[in-house]
């Protein structure tokens, strides 16, 4: 959904000062309709971003979109969960031999933990990413939620597991 009208039972109003949008990417889909299999834990399960924005006119409109990346693409595609490294096994049956191998091959690719805005103050000129504790990261079009690319290190600058996705 992009740019839903919210409304407010009590009638009250957004103050006027309040203006902009606040972004949030977490875990939201954990299975596809035409299986049985499924995440066993939200931090596998696919990632959404939610967006409201507090516009200058006091309306206030929601957004939401799931992070789009290339293994969600394939299991749109396919209508299942397709083999990609997860978090956690798959309930009630986890991959298989097969699986396990075409999903490192896939690896991963579900950023779901935080959305970060970095460069300039001007919203037009910064760049947004969604991220998690995998050494990839989504960048996001923070309009549309699209996903517009994606960043991975090269494995000759090493393989870390560190990140500053989660907060304390």
């Amino acid at each position: 959904v992009h740019d839903v009208p919210l409304t407010w039972e009590r009638g009250n109003q957004i103050p006027s000062w309040l203006q902009g949008s606040f972004i949030k990417n977490g875990p939201s889909q954990k299975k596809f309709d035409s299986e049985e299999r499924y995440y066993s834990n939200y931090a596998g399960s696919w990632a959404k971003l939610n967006k409201i924005t507090f516009a200058a006119d006091g309306s206030t409109l929601f957004s939401g979109r799931m992070i789009e990346t290339a293994n969600y693409n394939r299991c749109v595609e396919h209508d299942k969960i397709m083999p990609s490294i997860t978090a956690g096994p798959l309930k009630p049956n986890d991959w298989n031999a097969l699986e396990l191998v075409e999903g490192f091959l896939h690896l991963y690719d579900n950023t779901n933990v935080i959305l970060w805005r970095l460069g300039p103050e001007d919203p037009e000129q910064a760049t947004y990413i969604a991220t998690t504790d995998y050494p990839l990261v989504n960048k996001i079009d923070p309009d549309s939620l699209a996903v517009t690319g994606s960043h991975r290190p090269p494995i000759t600058d090493g393989i870390s597991m560190s990140s500053c996705s989660h907060r304390t």
